[in-house]
């Protein structure tokens, strides 16, 4: 994730058979120029065909329903994230699943996917956090 986030300190992390999940503080909520971001949801799904990972910044648009909008659009890409986030969470202590939650249902939050990993992340720029789910298969 250092590739592309400014990481500061690590709010909560786990990793066990099955699942990882981490919180991080971000030094910075701008995003390294390795990580493709756009704003709607058919190029988010061409970027993570052609780059592998993408970060989707749709104002307005939380990500839960950002990633019900993949889903309809790409379905086999769509259950791939959600399995991340929701297999991940199976590694998250209380500080990092409430983040977790809020970055989920914040409208400025921004959704990103890195399929090689099978890392959904959430970057919440109001909290200045990163959250990053991994199911156990990628």
């Amino acid at each position: 994730m250092a590739q592309w986030f400014a990481l500061g300190e690590t709010l909560g992390f786990a990793a066990q058979p099955g699942c990882v999940a981490g919180a991080f503080r971000l030094i910075d909520t701008q995003m390294g120029s390795a990580l493709p971001v756009v704003q709607s949801v058919p190029r988010a799904v061409q970027m993570v065909q052609d780059r592998g990972a993408v970060a989707l910044d749709r104002a307005g648009l939380p990500p839960d329903q950002a990633l019900v909008d993949i889903v309809n659009m790409s379905r086999s890409l769509g259950i791939k994230m959600r399995r991340a986030g929701l297999e991940g969470r199976a590694c998250m202590d209380d500080v990092v699943e409430s983040a977790f939650r809020y970055a989920l249902d914040n409208p400025a939050a921004v959704l990103g996917f890195d399929s090689d990993l099978g890392a959904l992340m959430l970057m919440d720029p109001d909290t200045s956090v990163l959250i990053v789910a991994i199911g156990g298969e990628t």
